[in-house]
């Protein structure tokens, strides 16, 4: 149809893994570097992150490329990484306290609304490269 390779994000797959040859369904979006693939969907037998066995299971990682300004970081989980084809989305709410990158963590995973896996119910079970992240201490208290 546009006599060319499509281009496609990572951000654009909507299943698991993707190689070379699997037989996709996508929606394509015109740019003005050309046609871009979205909303890919693998058609291959056990591709779809929805097949994963993932409920009532919890996994353990380690917290990295986590970036506080963004909000927002991936965990390292070789569990996770062999059923998704990639590293475990994880946004800022699921932590009580900063937590530095290099930290282990357990957590569950659940289907976004876009349909992407992503870490819920983060827990620090073990310290990152600086120790355990500690509270912030409480602001003094102003005498009168």
């Amino acid at each position: 149809l546009f006599g060319r390779d499509m281009f496609v994000m990572r951000s654009a797959l909507r299943c698991g893994k993707v190689s070379a040859g699997d037989t996709v369904r996508f929606c394509v979006l015109n740019n003005p570097r050309g046609p871009q693939a979205t909303e890919v969907h693998s058609l291959m037998l056990g591709a779809t992150w929805q097949s994963q066995e993932t409920l009532g299971r919890a996994f353990l990682g380690t917290l990295k490329l986590f970036s506080e300004d963004k909000g927002w970081g991936f965990i390292d989980c070789p569990d996770t990484h062999r059923m998704f084809g990639k590293d475990m989305f994880v946004h800022k709410r699921e932590f009580t306290l900063p937590t530095p990158n290099g930290t282990r963590i357990q957590f569950t995973v659940e289907l976004a609304k876009d349909g992407r896996p992503e870490a819920k119910n983060v827990q620090i079970v073990g310290p990152g490269p600086f120790g355990f992240p500690q509270p912030a201490p409480p602001p003094p208290v102003e005498k009168a």
